[in-house]
């Protein structure tokens, strides 16, 4: 049991001190990123969507026929 708690209490210690060397966005890049993911999603969303529109009028085009 206390092999167990010693393991866990050293992998949380080697955790802490591996995410105090990594390198975090400030405020104003975290802000742009997310800025540039939501147009990103937002402009490839609408284009999967007219591509799915257009493709179901092209079937339903093909299925009259």
């Amino acid at each position: 049991m206390n092999r167990l708690i010693g393991g866990t209490k050293q992998y949380v210690a080697e955790t802490i001190a591996e995410m105090r060397k990594c390198s975090w966005p400030d405020r104003k890049e975290l802000f742009e990123s997310t800025i540039l993911v939501t147009v990103a999603v937002v402009v490839m969303g609408s284009f999967i969507a007219l591509i799915d529109v257009l493709s179901r009028l092209f079937i339903h085009y093909i299925t009259k026929i």
